[in-house]
């Protein structure tokens, strides 16, 4: 294999690890800004505590507790 080769495959891999690394991390957002709009609308209905909304969605407490002083005021 020549280097040219080698260079072209080493460079196709990085490339596909990085796609992959980017899908992943759009998924991990996707799925935290879904989970905090889900608590917004958990905090506006104000059926639920804090910590029933943290277990429902599966966002620590304090994100809740910092989410809902941005919704209710």
């Amino acid at each position: 294999m020549t280097f040219r080769e080698q260079f072209k495959e080493e460079l196709e891999e990085a490339e596909k690890e990085g796609v992959e690394r980017g899908l992943e991390q759009g998924i991990a957002k996707g799925e935290e800004l879904n989970a905090l709009k889900n608590a917004e609308n958990l905090l506006k209905m104000k059926l639920l505590t804090p910590e029933q909304i943290s277990q429902a969605v599966e966002l620590p407490l304090e994100k809740i507790l910092e989410l809902k002083g941005q919704v209710l005021n």
